[in-house]
């Protein structure tokens, strides 16, 4: 990918033994246009309302691409 497309991240908030813990899934794709302004393309609807878009950083798996990656919040 270009550094003129980015991933797109659903940001989803679990429970696992007690702890709270938050995962990102891939959802789409996000690219510039000529003019600056930006196409997000979904391939679903996120449920928590909230996006992540940043450059692709999806690792390899024995059977391919990974479509989550943990999220880091901001400092």
């Amino acid at each position: 990918m270009s550094s003129q497309t980015k991933d797109v991240f659903m940001i989803k908030q679990y429970q696992s033994q007690g702890e709270t813990k938050v995962e990102s899934i891939r959802v789409g794709i996000a690219i510039v246009n000529q003019d600056g302004s930006w196409s997000v393309l979904l391939n679903v609807l996120p449920g928590s309302g909230r996006l992540l878009i940043r450059d692709s950083q999806r690792k390899k798996k024995e059977t391919g691409q990974m479509d989550y990656l943990p999220f880091e919040e901001a400092p």
